[in-house]
């Protein structure tokens, strides 16, 4: 009986060093058949293989390793694939003066190109892109400031202030220009929200006069109004002290 038992096991020793053996060598044959295909520029089919290879043992280092390096290449070339739609739809948008659309989406171009690693193989057509992508970025933002400022100055004639002032914070950058204009905005709407909380007598609702300093406290320094509205926020102040 001990002999069968001592039999059985070589037996079960013999079975496993087998199927181990064969796992091994399947999982390696493929990882150099990955590595092969990789040295050609056939990413895809390599991360494939080495997928594959992962299934016969997920702790083959060569293809976990390789698997990463991989993993890395097919994304950036995804991405810059990607970008290069995004920045050809940003510049249809902007021929159309669909600026939202434009501003959209170059800035995700943009991001897409600055986030591509530089040790994969599409990085110098990548910084090539990002180059033109830079230049019209420069040429974008004088046109469509143009336009936003246009467009707030109209709402601003209206007496719609906030509204003038939201448009241009929607602009997402600032030159001096939208900076003084915002802040142009910033204390009008401020300083009617002062007159009101004055007018009543010193409104008991501190939601007017928050929103009041709020306002005013987006004028600084470089303002010709910045110190009428420090007066204001001295006013304010004192009455939320109250």
């Amino acid at each position: 009986m001990k002999k069968v038992i001592i039999l059985i096991a070589v037996l079960f020793l013999i079975a496993a060093g087998t199927v181990w053996y064969y796992l091994n060598s399947a999982t390696y044959k493929l990882y150099r058949e990955a590595a092969a295909l990789a040295e050609e520029e056939k990413y895809h089919e390599a991360y494939a293989k080495i997928i594959e290879s992962l299934k016969y043992y997920k702790f083959n280092k060569k293809s976990l390793v390789l698997k990463a390096r991989l993993y890395k290449i097919i994304k950036a070339e995804e991405d810059y694939k990607k970008a290069e739609r995004l920045y050809k739809e940003a510049k249809k948008a902007y021929f159309i003066e669909d600026y939202e659309t434009a501003k959209k989406y170059i800035a995700e171009c943009f991001d897409l190109l600055i986030n591509i690693p530089s040790d994969v193989p599409i990085k110098e057509k990548a910084d090539m892109l990002l180059e033109e992508v830079k230049k019209d970025i420069d040429r974008f933002s004088i046109v469509i400031s143009k336009a936003y400022i246009n467009k707030a100055l109209t709402l601003s004639a209206k007496g719609d202030y906030v509204a003038a002032y939201e448009y241009l914070e929607r602009l997402g950058f600032e030159n001096e220009k939208v900076k003084r204009l915002k802040m142009d905005f910033a204390f009008e709407i401020g300083n009617k929200r002062y007159t009101y909380v004055l007018s009543h007598k010193g409104s008991a609702d501190k939601t007017y006069i928050n929103d009041a300093i709020y306002w005013l406290s987006k004028v600084d320094k470089t303002h010709p109004k910045y110190e009428m509205a420090q007066k204001e926020l001295k006013v304010l102040k004192g009455l939320l002290s109250k």
